[in-house]
């Protein structure tokens, strides 16, 4: 897989940016998305896409840089982090059975060959949109579409599963209940998990550490924010934050003792807002160029994100969807001990450790 750094820096710069975003939003609210669903749903999107339509999205993707082709980095990416027995990457486009016929097969061999996705067919379109995203999440999301989207005659779509074991196994001694204080203030008792870790991370803004998974090339990353329930500090810090370089400068160099909470969180949101914010506009409207996929007009109504986590003391297990719903157009310290305990709340990530890509990230807020 390419490593391009440019493409990993673009990557980081698209979860800071969009985590600022739910931490102003959504305050003491919980957070769990998935960067990479979000940007393979895009790159699919500027393959279905032709003329402004289509560079709109590449520009965002690129971040204005000519020099970039960030759609062919993240699909290396995606074919290099899908042969992970532990990670389920899967992409299908699903069509209203009625305009079918219109669905160019040159666009449905680059969702094959490009994307390893499939082409899907039905008069019931939510139903099978549904039926997909259950199968590709393993029955963590049971959907992402309802009645209100009946109308959609195409969807595109991208699932991501995750689910690993502990390399170390907790024993029972190494779990008690001990207080979470969320984003309010409010104290909660609840089962913590207690270990010693080999990798320690410090920065102006965050102590944390990695934990390992078993036999799988992913570690579960957890950042403390140094300033007690502090959201704007969260904010700024996040402004200079790239998961990747934290989780590259871990060290070993200390006695490193970690305590989390075993906690369960879900997301979910409209993201045709922020798509606007960002110059992602003409896809939405009726000069929307569908071309490269249907001979019908088509435009989108809206880009939906939904995500799931639940970390416990066998390991964890995570999903996330992403889907974009086409309607009708017209036409060193000297002390060596160290201690983070995770009892209030913190930013963490599911991390592929050979690119240090964030795969998953997340704030827990509240319990």
């Amino acid at each position: 897989m390419n490593s391009n750094s440019s493409g990993i820096k673009r990557y980081n710069a698209f979860t800071s940016d969009l985590m600022q975003r739910y931490i102003k939003s959504r305050k003491g609210e919980n957070v769990i998305l998935s960067p990479l669903s979000i940007l393979v749903l895009l790159s699919i999107a500027s393959d279905a896409t032709a003329g402004e339509t289509s560079d709109e999205i590449k520009n965002f993707l690129d971040d204005g840089e000519a020099a970039t082709d960030f759609v062919a980095w993240i699909l290396g990416v995606q074919k290099s982090i899908s042969s992970i027995h532990a990670i389920s990457i899967a992409n299908a486009v699903c069509v209203q059975k009625r305009i079918s016929e219109s669905i160019r097969p040159e666009f449905i061999e680059k969702v094959r060959n490009d994307y390893a996705g499939e082409l899907l067919a039905s008069e019931d379109i939510v139903s099978a949109v549904n039926k997909w995203v259950k199968k590709a999440t393993n029955g963590m999301i049971d959907q992402i579409a309802d009645d209100s989207m009946k109308d959609m005659l195409a969807c595109l779509l991208n699932a991501i599963s995750f689910e690993a074991k502990w390399r170390e196994e907790y024993e029972e001694d190494d779990i008690y209940d001990d207080e979470f204080t969320d984003a309010d203030g409010n104290v909660k008792e609840v089962p913590f998990l207690h270990s010693s870790e080999q990798y320690y991370i410090e920065d102006d803004s965050y102590t944390g550490f990695t934990r390992p998974y078993k036999d799988t090339g992913f570690v579960f990353m957890a950042l403390l924010p140094k300033k007690k329930r502090s959201q704007s500090f969260l904010v700024r810090a996040l402004k200079d934050t790239n998961l990747t370089d934290l989780y590259q400068s871990r060290t070993d160099q200390y006695d490193l003792s970690v305590s989390m909470p075993e906690f369960e969180s879900s997301f979910n949101d409209d993201l045709t807002a922020f798509c606007r914010e960002v110059g992602i506009e003409k896809v939405f409207t009726e000069e929307a160029d569908f071309t490269p996929m249907s001979s019908e007009w088509l435009k989108a109504d809206s880009i939906i994100h939904k995500a799931r986590i639940e970390v416990n003391r066998q390991g964890t297990k995570a999903s996330a969807v992403s889907a974009m719903v086409v309607v009708a157009g017209c036409a060193p310290d000297f002390d060596r001990m160290k201690y983070v305990e995770l009892n209030r709340p913190f930013l963490y990530a599911i991390v592929h450790e050979d690119t240090g890509l964030p795969v998953f990230t997340g704030i827990l807020n509240r319990l």
